[in-house]
């Protein structure tokens, strides 16, 4: 069990794709996820998953597209399916040490969702019905260090997962509500 031809969805404070564990060095961008709740007559959406790339084949910035340095987000992706195998090949090492390090699924393709804003101004969802940002001012959500799922977890969140094709999902969520 290595996770091979899996698409596990995590979401989290965000995702640093440029680290060893994600990074694909053959050149290959993180495609930024849009709007994966529009699907049109034949069920088939308009976001348009990366599988080229060897790990992250999707990111939906439900706030923005970045993690807080250190940031939960970018381990709890690397404890599932991170691996640095790639990193050591390039490295030429033999026996590498960082490789001791890759996730619980190494082969597994991930899908995140960003859920934490870390723009200093704020994070705005947009539109969006199940937007948590509309109840603050200006619609928009702070930069707090909280998360803000969909208010509506399973239409606003886990069904656009699975029809991206996540069977798996992680969310190591904590700590309590905003005030």
């Amino acid at each position: 069990l290595n996770g091979n031809g899996e698409v596990v969805s995590v979401g989290d404070t965000g995702l640093d794709h440029t680290v060893a564990f994600f990074q694909d060095v053959s050149g290959e961008n993180v495609t930024m996820l849009k709007d994966p709740f529009f699907f049109n007559e034949t069920n088939e959406t308009s976001a348009v998953l990366n599988k080229s790339h060897r790990k992250i084949i999707g990111y939906w910035p439900l706030m923005d597209a970045r993690d807080y340095a250190g940031g939960h987000g970018t381990h709890v992706a690397g404890t599932v399916a991170g691996a640095a195998g790639h990193a050591c090949a390039i490295a030429g090492e033999r026996q590498c040490s960082l490789a001791r390090f890759d996730g619980m699924a190494p082969e597994a393709k991930l899908l995140f969702a960003d859920l934490q804003c870390n723009t200093p101004d704020g994070c705005d969802c947009g539109w969006h019905e199940w937007c948590p940002c509309v109840d603050y001012p200006d619609g928009r959500c702070p930069s707090d260090q909280y998360l803000y799922p969909p208010d509506d977890l399973a239409s606003g969140y886990l069904r656009p997962l699975y029809n991206l094709g996540a069977r798996i999902n992680s969310n190591s969520w904590g700590r309590g509500c905003p005030s």
